[in-house]
């Protein structure tokens, strides 16, 4: 009993700590007040028949924002707290920690995330619309882990699967990571994995509603002609190189999302510093510091909007040559090994999910909530890393790495507070 209880005592503490951070912020703005005007003139038939002619196909989710929104303030954060413990509580399904460090760092990696990712359009309507189906989709990942579930764990995970393909942009990521592993499965074992398959249709089937859904389809053409009239003429490079040049933006307006991957490269290579790779690692983690310096000290003339200029930026060396600097410590970290691809995979379809909203005019709106999954991916890629070594690291580098860890949570901490006022 005492030992259950220590392995979810830091998602209680996690629990304080996040209902005490959005108390401090919230409040009702732009889609939270749109859908509580909605949910006070409609019902709920009534309000998921408008959406899905008007507006989305994503029922599920749009019933669950609508009948929660009515609700008090008070209600409403306990309800944006339960999310966030949920978001744990679906990482420590997907990774099963062993020990109580382990589910100490999840959370600390969690609480560390910048809040303006969640609440870009009101607490509830993005963290209900973004948050819930990453949620469901941590739980789908598990056949990953577990490629021949029990069935009532398989009705749980496809029941999840078919929830997460829900959102537009988390299904391509299934789509692209189911179809990968079933493929790899294929050419190990010469056998066909039926369960990534019955995935691989859910995603699948979540497309065609997608594409016959005449409210997607309507909001496309309004936003088209309110957001980006001339993208009619553009053929689809130019509209995925558009959603490239807008994603790297992001990643030089915002310190984190840089830090972000310096923190996965110093992690990586202190997982793998030995005798043989001691060379290799100082030299990767001296390459990315004079990168990272470089795109420092000229980041304010290098924050420009590809999106408008339509001009390639010499920041797209620096920002390759940091990701490089990245995969070769994943390469030093698990060397020519199944996992190391994985952890590719991982990184260059999170990329992809923010690069993709280049095929719709919702750019502007959404590319800041949508990057939150490949940040998120960032985030989770050093955990998975520890948990797999957690056995082969030495104490004075156990000291380092925890060092590290809660540096850069105590760091984003305060820079979520101060982002809130």
């Amino acid at each position: 009993m005492i030992k259950k209880f220590t392995a979810f005592a830091p998602y209680i503490v996690f629990s304080f700590l996040m209902f005490g951070l959005v108390c401090l912020d919230y409040t009702a703005f732009k889609d939270d007040i749109l859908f509580y005007t909605l949910s006070q003139k409609n019902t709920l038939f009534d309000f998921l028949v408008w959406r899905y002619f008007s507006w989305s196909s994503r029922s599920v989710i749009e019933a669950l924002l609508f009948v929660i929104i009515p609700y008090s303030a008070s209600f409403r954060v306990f309800y944006i707290t339960f999310f966030y413990l949920l978001w744990a509580l679906s990482l420590k399904y997907l990774l099963k920690p062993k020990t109580f460090l382990q589910n100490v760092l999840i959370c600390f990696m969690l609480a560390s995330f910048p809040f303006c990712f969640i609440k870009n359009t009101g607490w509830v309507a993005t963290s209900t619309n973004y948050l819930f189906p990453l949620i469901f989709g941590l739980i789908s990942f598990k056949s990953l882990y577990m490629p021949k579930p029990r069935a009532l764990e398989s009705f749980f995970i496809l029941l999840a699967t078919f929830i997460a393909s829900g959102m537009e942009q988390l299904c391509t990521i299934m789509i692209i990571v189911f179809g990968a592993f079933g493929f790899c499965y294929l050419l190990k074992y010469r056998k066909i994995m039926w369960f990534y398959v019955l995935q691989l249709e859910l995603c699948l089937f979540n497309i065609v509603v997608f594409a016959l859904c005449p409210g997607n389809a309507f909001r496309f053409g309004r936003e088209l002609r309110s957001r980006m009239s001339d993208m009619a003429q553009w053929c689809i490079f130019t509209r995925l190189y558009k959603g490239l040049s807008h994603t790297m933006d992001f990643f030089f307006d915002s310190p984190f999302c840089l830090l972000l991957i310096a923190f996965n490269i110093i992690i990586f290579n202190l997982l793998a510093y030995n005798k043989k790779t001691k060379n290799l690692c100082f030299s990767t983690l001296f390459f990315s510091g004079v990168t990272l310096f470089l795109i420092y000290f000229w980041h304010d003339n290098m924050h420009i909007h590809f999106i408008i200029d339509n001009k390639l930026g010499w920041y797209y060396l620096l920002f390759a040559s940091l990701l490089c600097c990245l995969l070769i410590s994943l390469l030093l970290l698990y060397k020519n090994t199944t996992f190391f691809y994985v952890n590719v995979l991982f990184v260059f379809v999170g990329l992809l999910s923010s690069v993709i909203l280049g095929l719709s005019p919702t750019l502007y709106a959404s590319s800041l909530r949508i990057f939150f999954y490949f940040l998120f991916i960032l985030s989770v890629l050093p955990i998975l890393a520890f948990f797999n070594n957690y056995n082969n690291v030495s104490k004075d580098k156990f000291l380092f790495i925890l060092f590290f860890f809660l540096s850069f949570y105590t760091y984003y901490l305060v820079q979520n507070i101060q982002f809130q006022h």
